[in-house]
């Protein structure tokens, strides 16, 4: 795409060719060339509308996914880029209206990954009216966004639903369209996710992994969390090393999905009792730090804090527990991970018999409206507080409908009469 934008001779042809470059650089999670390519794009347009679309496209990328940067490009940069766009549009044109709406919404919060609210609404009313399913997709983004900041969970997963229920509409071979595409799966299971929403989530996960051209270490990171929580840690663990070696040879790119599964994978480890390889994949997942966005950073606090409590309850380790759970309430902690680390911190504090147990047990239920692991772990937590069969049971059967086999195997087990022989081969213990 690069060569043939410089031997075109028309400059239509010359943007086609860099706009398809962009969009397959960021196909590859680069998005610092694609970022580049738009602007050259916007360089070569020989009319308005056409530089103005580049240029916002740019924005958008770089609003959008500033954790694929090694060199994050600052707010005041990308909004200057808008104004340049909007004076460069005709605001005739359904398509410009839209992705320069786009573009606002996306740059017009406080930091990047913090759209306007309104803005974004507005974002989507613009692409709807345009009737491009990729601008679409693209606002749709924006308002999952703004849901998660807000902490709702389950809307950014329905967002993200209606995402993908427009994929059908989409050209897997058309590079634009193969953006939008590896996007949404691929957060169709981290929401899925997010919600504790396990069906949903492995139904993802099998779409991810039957679409051609990601890079081994792409596709594993956006499925490797839904197999941990659905309770198959073996085969977790052995995706998660080739994850690890297949982003090592590709030169340790930033990778989006690869901090929050780093966790993920030292989560199934700390199950399955092997406590090298779990030391080893929290010194991972820190190590992936580097390369991330400092707003995606403390979104991730929670779901070190899940894994800390999860792992401590399973390993019967309770001398830390104290300061585990303490993490969870520090006024710093927001993102989706939220509640998997109240609900898990409110069980360790339960099973540690911290004297303020049944206090972060109701504290922990006002978070878990939302996602559906949460819920039941509060209710194992809650039986295991009062010692009520009848909640015990209700919390088996939750794990049980949502595919949660290792999680139903320990509730099982609490169970009188209950041995490892008769739960199954999960290595499970309470």
């Amino acid at each position: 795409h690069r060569l043939a934008a410089q031997l075109a001779v028309r400059a239509g042809d010359a943007v086609r060719a860099l706009t398809d470059a962009a969009n397959c650089a960021q196909f590859m999670n680069d998005s610092e060339s694609a970022f580049e390519l738009h602007l050259l794009a916007a360089d070569r347009a020989g009319d308005g509308d056409t530089k103005a679309t580049a240029i916002a496209r740019a924005v958008e990328l770089a609003a959008r996914f500033p954790v694929t940067f090694r060199t994050e490009i600052p707010v005041r940069r990308l909004r200057e880029l808008v104004d340049r766009a909007t004076a460069a549009a005709d605001r005739n044109d359904p398509d410009v209206a839209a992705r320069l709406a786009c573009a606002k919404a996306w740059t017009a919060g406080p930091e990047l990954l913090a759209p306007d609210p309104e803005l974004a609404g507005a974002a989507v009313a613009a692409a709807r009216a345009a009737g491009d399913p990729v601008l679409l997709s693209a606002a749709l983004d924006a308002a999952r966004t703004v849901a998660v900041n807000a902490g709702h969970t389950r809307k950014a997963h329905e967002i993200t639903g209606e995402r993908l229920a427009l994929l059908d509409a989409l050209n897997p071979i058309e590079p634009h369209h193969a953006v939008e595409i590896d996007d949404a799966h691929g957060l169709g299971c981290l929401d899925a996710v997010a919600a504790g929403d396990l069906p949903a989530a492995g139904a993802a996960a099998g779409l991810v992994q039957g679409l051609p051209g990601d890079a081994v270490y792409l596709t594993a990171s956006k499925t490797i969390p839904a197999l941990v929580l659905s309770g198959e840690l073996d085969r977790a663990a052995r995706l998660a090393e080739e994850m690890w070696e297949s982003w090592r040879r590709a030169g340790r790119p930033p990778a989006f999905w690869m901090q929050a599964t780093a966790h993920f994978v030292a989560l199934a480890h700390g199950l399955r009792g092997d406590r090298d390889n779990l030391r080893r994949w929290r010194e991972r997942a820190a190590d992936t730090e580097a390369f991330g966005h400092r707003a995606f950073q403390a979104r991730l606090r929670p779901l070190a804090v899940f894994v800390d409590a999860r792992v401590a309850i399973h390993l019967g380790e309770f001398d830390r527990a104290d300061t585990i759970v303490g993490r969870v309430h520090g006024d710093t902690l927001t993102g989706r991970y939220l509640p998997f680390a109240h609900a898990a911190a409110a069980e360790l504090a339960v099973v540690a018999r911290l004297p303020d147990a049944a206090a972060r047990v109701a504290a922990a239920a006002r978070t878990a409206d939302d996602n559906d692991w949460a819920a039941a772990c509060l209710l194992r937590a809650a039986a295991r507080l009062d010692n009520d069969a009848e909640v015990l049971a209700e919390a088996s059967l939750r794990w049980h409908a949502m595919g949660a086999r290792f999680e139903h195997a320990c509730t099982q087990l609490l169970v009188p009469g209950h041995t490892p022989d008769t739960v199954g081969p999960f290595g499970a213990r309470p």
